[in-house]
Protein backbone atom coordinates (compact mmCIF):
# COMPACT_ATOMS: atom_id res chain seq x y z
CA UNK A 1 0.00 0.00 0.00
CA UNK A 2 1.14 3.69 -0.75
CA UNK A 3 2.69 5.81 1.93
CA UNK A 4 0.41 8.43 2.45
CA UNK A 5 1.96 11.85 2.98
CA UNK A 6 -1.07 14.38 2.65
CA UNK A 7 -0.86 17.32 4.42
CA UNK A 8 -4.43 18.44 4.18
CA UNK A 9 -7.10 15.62 4.26
CA UNK A 10 -10.40 18.39 3.71
CA UNK A 11 -10.15 20.49 0.73
CA UNK A 12 -12.93 22.88 -0.09
CA UNK A 13 -12.60 24.68 -3.66
CA UNK A 14 -15.21 27.78 -4.95
CA UNK A 15 -15.64 28.16 -8.24
CA UNK A 16 -16.62 30.83 -10.84
CA UNK A 17 -18.95 30.22 -13.25
CA UNK A 18 -16.56 30.04 -16.31
CA UNK A 19 -14.77 26.47 -14.34
CA UNK A 20 -18.78 24.93 -14.75
CA UNK A 21 -20.48 26.66 -17.35
CA UNK A 22 -23.02 24.82 -19.97
CA UNK A 23 -22.86 25.25 -23.64
CA UNK A 24 -26.17 25.57 -25.30
CA UNK A 25 -25.55 22.14 -26.91
CA UNK A 26 -24.83 20.33 -23.36
CA UNK A 27 -27.81 21.74 -22.60
CA UNK A 28 -29.97 20.58 -25.66
CA UNK A 29 -28.47 17.13 -25.42
CA UNK A 30 -29.06 16.79 -21.48
CA UNK A 31 -33.48 17.73 -22.36
CA UNK A 32 -33.39 14.83 -25.04
CA UNK A 33 -32.82 16.65 -28.71
CA UNK A 34 -30.12 16.34 -30.65
CA UNK A 35 -28.74 20.01 -32.82
CA UNK A 36 -29.92 18.33 -35.55
CA UNK A 37 -33.82 18.24 -34.21
CA UNK A 38 -34.20 20.80 -31.72
CA UNK A 39 -36.92 22.81 -31.68
CA UNK A 40 -36.32 26.80 -32.46
CA UNK A 41 -39.12 28.35 -30.90
CA UNK A 42 -37.47 26.59 -27.39
CA UNK A 43 -34.35 28.22 -28.24
CA UNK A 44 -35.65 31.27 -25.77
CA UNK A 45 -36.25 28.64 -22.65
CA UNK A 46 -32.50 27.46 -23.45
CA UNK A 47 -31.01 30.89 -23.43
CA UNK A 48 -32.67 32.18 -20.39
CA UNK A 49 -31.99 29.25 -18.03
CA UNK A 50 -28.59 29.54 -19.08
CA UNK A 51 -28.77 33.33 -18.31
CA UNK A 52 -30.53 32.03 -15.01
CA UNK A 53 -27.40 29.62 -13.65
CA UNK A 54 -25.07 32.27 -14.87
CA UNK A 55 -26.28 34.59 -12.65
CA UNK A 56 -27.79 32.48 -9.89
CA UNK A 57 -25.62 29.29 -9.83
CA UNK A 58 -22.63 29.74 -6.82
CA UNK A 59 -20.98 26.42 -7.54
CA UNK A 60 -18.31 25.10 -4.67
CA UNK A 61 -17.60 21.51 -3.52
CA UNK A 62 -14.90 19.51 -2.08
CA UNK A 63 -13.58 16.11 -1.01
CA UNK A 64 -12.68 14.59 2.21
CA UNK A 65 -9.35 12.12 1.78
CA UNK A 66 -10.24 9.14 4.15
CA UNK A 67 -6.90 7.76 3.80
CA UNK A 68 -6.28 7.17 7.62
CA UNK A 69 -9.45 4.69 7.55
CA UNK A 70 -9.32 1.13 7.55
CA UNK A 71 -11.66 -0.42 4.68
CA UNK A 72 -12.73 -3.90 3.53
CA UNK A 73 -14.16 -4.15 -0.29
CA UNK A 74 -16.25 -7.18 -0.66
CA UNK A 75 -18.26 -8.72 -3.75
CA UNK A 76 -21.43 -6.37 -3.30
CA UNK A 77 -20.58 -4.48 -0.12
CA UNK A 78 -17.74 -2.27 1.75
CA UNK A 79 -16.56 -1.24 4.76
CA UNK A 80 -15.20 2.14 5.64
CA UNK A 81 -14.00 2.42 9.65
CA UNK A 82 -16.71 -0.32 10.13
CA UNK A 83 -19.02 1.56 8.76
CA UNK A 84 -21.08 -0.94 5.80
CA UNK A 85 -21.99 0.80 2.46
CA UNK A 86 -24.26 -1.51 0.59
CA UNK A 87 -23.20 -0.79 -2.81
CA UNK A 88 -24.04 -3.67 -4.76
CA UNK A 89 -22.07 -5.61 -7.32
CA UNK A 90 -22.12 -3.49 -10.07
CA UNK A 91 -20.49 -0.63 -8.23
CA UNK A 92 -18.68 -2.15 -6.04
CA UNK A 93 -16.66 -4.60 -8.25
CA UNK A 94 -14.98 -0.84 -9.60
CA UNK A 95 -13.23 -0.73 -6.07
CA UNK A 96 -11.40 -3.47 -6.61
CA UNK A 97 -7.41 -2.61 -6.00
CA UNK A 98 -8.73 0.41 -3.77
CA UNK A 99 -6.27 1.54 -1.10
CA UNK A 100 -8.41 4.05 0.31
CA UNK A 101 -11.34 6.71 -0.63
CA UNK A 102 -12.12 9.61 -1.19
CA UNK A 103 -15.74 11.21 -0.28
CA UNK A 104 -16.92 14.09 -2.99
CA UNK A 105 -19.37 16.85 -2.70
CA UNK A 106 -20.57 19.43 -5.09
CA UNK A 107 -22.86 22.36 -5.11
CA UNK A 108 -24.33 25.55 -6.83
CA UNK A 109 -26.55 26.51 -4.45
CA UNK A 110 -30.61 26.87 -3.88
CA UNK A 111 -30.85 30.62 -6.12
CA UNK A 112 -31.55 28.54 -9.25
CA UNK A 113 -33.60 25.63 -7.95
CA UNK A 114 -36.09 27.99 -6.61
CA UNK A 115 -36.24 30.07 -9.64
CA UNK A 116 -37.19 27.01 -11.23
CA UNK A 117 -39.95 26.04 -8.51
CA UNK A 118 -41.32 29.68 -9.05
CA UNK A 119 -41.90 29.23 -12.63
CA UNK A 120 -43.33 25.89 -11.98
CA UNK A 121 -45.95 27.54 -9.91
CA UNK A 122 -46.55 30.22 -12.11
CA UNK A 123 -47.46 27.15 -14.73
CA UNK A 124 -44.64 28.95 -16.49
CA UNK A 125 -43.20 24.63 -17.20
CA UNK A 126 -40.95 24.53 -20.11
CA UNK A 127 -39.02 27.91 -18.40
CA UNK A 128 -38.86 25.84 -15.20
CA UNK A 129 -37.95 22.80 -17.11
CA UNK A 130 -35.43 24.22 -18.73
CA UNK A 131 -33.40 26.03 -15.91
CA UNK A 132 -34.00 22.30 -13.60
CA UNK A 133 -32.29 20.97 -16.70
CA UNK A 134 -29.36 23.57 -16.88
CA UNK A 135 -28.85 23.70 -12.85
CA UNK A 136 -28.32 20.11 -13.34
CA UNK A 137 -25.51 20.56 -15.69
CA UNK A 138 -23.69 22.88 -14.32
CA UNK A 139 -23.71 20.76 -10.65
CA UNK A 140 -22.68 17.70 -12.58
CA UNK A 141 -19.96 19.68 -13.80
CA UNK A 142 -19.45 21.15 -11.07
CA UNK A 143 -18.34 17.59 -9.50
CA UNK A 144 -16.31 17.05 -12.50
CA UNK A 145 -14.14 20.40 -11.41
CA UNK A 146 -13.99 18.57 -7.90
CA UNK A 147 -12.81 15.25 -8.78
CA UNK A 148 -10.31 17.58 -11.30
CA UNK A 149 -8.78 18.75 -8.26
CA UNK A 150 -9.11 15.45 -6.25
CA UNK A 151 -6.94 14.18 -9.24
CA UNK A 152 -4.22 16.86 -9.03
CA UNK A 153 -3.55 16.35 -5.10
CA UNK A 154 -3.08 12.33 -5.70
CA UNK A 155 -0.94 12.63 -8.81
CA UNK A 156 1.64 13.64 -7.12
CA UNK A 157 1.89 10.41 -4.86
CA UNK A 158 1.29 7.81 -7.98
CA UNK A 159 -1.98 7.33 -6.96
CA UNK A 160 -5.17 7.46 -9.29
CA UNK A 161 -8.84 7.82 -8.63
CA UNK A 162 -11.69 5.44 -9.88
CA UNK A 163 -15.06 7.31 -11.19
CA UNK A 164 -17.09 8.46 -8.67
CA UNK A 165 -19.90 7.19 -7.30
CA UNK A 166 -23.40 8.08 -5.35
CA UNK A 167 -25.73 6.26 -3.57
CA UNK A 168 -29.25 5.69 -5.52
CA UNK A 169 -27.63 4.69 -8.55
CA UNK A 170 -26.94 1.04 -9.71
CA UNK A 171 -28.95 -0.38 -6.96
CA UNK A 172 -26.90 1.41 -3.97
CA UNK A 173 -29.65 2.54 -1.58
CA UNK A 174 -29.79 5.93 -1.49
CA UNK A 175 -30.58 5.47 2.37
CA UNK A 176 -26.50 5.17 2.61
CA UNK A 177 -26.04 8.95 1.97
CA UNK A 178 -26.46 9.39 5.80
CA UNK A 179 -23.67 6.99 6.26
CA UNK A 180 -21.38 8.86 3.40
CA UNK A 181 -21.96 12.18 4.74
CA UNK A 182 -20.81 10.85 8.14
CA UNK A 183 -17.55 11.63 6.91
CA UNK A 184 -17.71 15.60 5.94
CA UNK A 185 -17.34 18.39 8.45
CA UNK A 186 -21.12 19.48 9.48
CA UNK A 187 -22.65 20.96 6.61
CA UNK A 188 -19.80 20.84 4.76
CA UNK A 189 -19.93 22.71 1.52
CA UNK A 190 -23.39 24.56 2.83
CA UNK A 191 -25.11 21.02 2.19
CA UNK A 192 -27.23 19.11 4.92
CA UNK A 193 -29.26 15.69 4.46
CA UNK A 194 -32.80 15.63 5.38
CA UNK A 195 -34.46 12.42 7.14
CA UNK A 196 -35.06 11.05 3.30
CA UNK A 197 -31.76 11.54 2.81
CA UNK A 198 -32.64 13.90 0.03
CA UNK A 199 -29.77 16.52 0.03
CA UNK A 200 -30.93 20.41 0.54
CA UNK A 201 -29.72 22.50 -1.51
CA UNK A 202 -31.24 19.41 -3.96
CA UNK A 203 -28.48 20.94 -6.74
CA UNK A 204 -25.83 19.10 -4.86
CA UNK A 205 -23.91 16.04 -5.76
CA UNK A 206 -22.56 13.51 -3.65
CA UNK A 207 -20.32 10.34 -4.32
CA UNK A 208 -17.47 8.05 -3.13
CA UNK A 209 -14.80 7.59 -5.08
CA UNK A 210 -11.91 4.51 -5.25
CA UNK A 211 -7.67 5.42 -4.97
CA UNK A 212 -4.81 3.59 -5.30
CA UNK A 213 -1.72 2.94 -7.57
CA UNK A 214 -3.57 0.41 -9.55
CA UNK A 215 -7.24 1.16 -9.85
CA UNK A 216 -8.67 3.22 -13.37
CA UNK A 217 -11.35 5.07 -14.36
CA UNK A 218 -13.54 2.33 -16.46
CA UNK A 219 -16.62 3.11 -18.38
CA UNK A 220 -19.94 3.54 -16.45
CA UNK A 221 -22.37 -0.20 -16.97
CA UNK A 222 -25.64 1.81 -17.70
CA UNK A 223 -26.36 -0.98 -20.06
CA UNK A 224 -26.70 -3.45 -17.43
CA UNK A 225 -28.12 -1.34 -14.62
CA UNK A 226 -31.95 -1.78 -13.99
CA UNK A 227 -32.68 1.81 -13.26
CA UNK A 228 -35.24 3.55 -14.84
CA UNK A 229 -34.45 6.79 -14.29
CA UNK A 230 -30.86 7.63 -13.87
CA UNK A 231 -28.86 10.93 -14.99
CA UNK A 232 -25.74 9.12 -15.23
CA UNK A 233 -26.66 7.01 -17.83
CA UNK A 234 -28.72 9.79 -20.04
CA UNK A 235 -25.37 11.96 -19.74
CA UNK A 236 -23.20 8.82 -21.02
CA UNK A 237 -25.24 8.93 -24.00
CA UNK A 238 -24.91 12.83 -24.57
CA UNK A 239 -21.27 11.89 -24.50
CA UNK A 240 -21.62 9.35 -27.67
CA UNK A 241 -22.06 11.02 -31.14
CA UNK A 242 -25.17 12.45 -32.33
CA UNK A 243 -25.65 11.08 -35.96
Amino acid sequence: MSKITFQNRIHQFQFSYDDVMVSQNELIHSVGYSDENFPHHLSEFVDRSLEVTRDHAHPRGGFVLLADKKISVRPDHLYIDGVCFKSGRIITRHFRNVEFFAVLLATIGSESENISKQAMSENDLLAGYFVDAASTCVVENTADAVERELQSTIEAEGLRATNRYSPGYCGWNVEDQHKLFSFFPTEFCGVVLNESAMMIPMKSVSALIGIGEKVQKEEYECEICDAEFCYRRDREKRRQPVI
